[in-house]
């Protein structure tokens, strides 16, 4: 991912640095996006960890927030704002000193159109990121599922 976003954004000057898209460095513990939110951009981290976590109510009382994975060089997080506008489905939080590169996902989409040919790229490597990361959502499911079974002590 990192080298497609590096090719065909990031280095390329049809796709400019603080018209497109800006650097922005976030100390450890801070906050980069938050679930719930609404926003238009699309992130990718150029130094530095992050960490995916989630907000869950346990009660009215209680709530929970678990890791659901950390992301490093290159990687992208905030993806889902290309295909829609809903609030997004998690926090990112960075996990060390890190720099990111946030992209107006708007602009990001009329570019990928207008230029098929760096586009259809982008589009592929956005498409492996969220495959994998169902792949891995499936199988987070189907382990909590054996676990309440286990803990229930239900025979299947």
């Amino acid at each position: 991912m990192k080298e497609s976003f590096q090719r065909y954004v990031i280095d390329n000057p049809r796709f400019q640095e603080g018209v497109h898209w800006h650097r922005r460095r976030f100390k450890a513990g801070d906050e980069i996006i938050r679930q719930g939110d609404r926003s238009d951009s699309v992130f990718m981290v150029e130094r530095g960890c992050v960490r995916v976590v989630g907000r869950i109510t346990l009660d009215q009382t209680r709530t929970a927030t678990p890791n659901v994975c950390e992301l490093g060089e290159g990687e992208v997080f905030g993806e889902l704002a290309l295909f829609d506008d809903e609030p997004r489905s998690a926090s990112v939080v960075a996990h060390t000193d890190c720099q990111v590169v946030q992209m107006d996902s708007a602009a990001l989409r009329r570019y990928m159109e207008s230029h098929p040919h760096e586009g259809l790229p982008l589009v592929w490597a956005v498409t492996e990121t969220l495959v994998q990361r169902l792949r891995d959502t499936n199988q987070r499911i189907f382990a909590l599922y054996a676990w309440g079974l286990k803990a229930h002590q239900v025979e299947v």
